[in-house]
């Protein structure tokens, strides 16, 4: 549990969608979306608790080509 089929830690991604909420995806899987980067943020940390190698990840808006950015609340 908290690993990929390919044995690394399942990275929980958080990005902003053309619609204007924040979604929360697993393995390019859709798991959540919320009105706030807050509250995708705090679901996001919710699901890897507990799951070793797991992370969570914000998609900066406007970056270079979406660079990962960890997220500062996890850590």
């Amino acid at each position: 549990m908290g690993t990929d089929q390919e044995g690394f830690g399942v990275i929980i991604r958080i990005c902003r969608s053309t619609g204007g909420r924040w979604d929360v995806l697993e393995q390019d899987r859709p798991i959540g979306s919320f009105d706030s980067r807050e509250d995708a943020t705090d679901f996001a940390n919710e699901v890897t608790t507990g799951r070793a190698g797991a992370s969570a990840i914000v998609l900066e808006e406007g970056s270079a080509g979406s660079e990962a950015v960890p997220d500062s609340s996890k850590q």
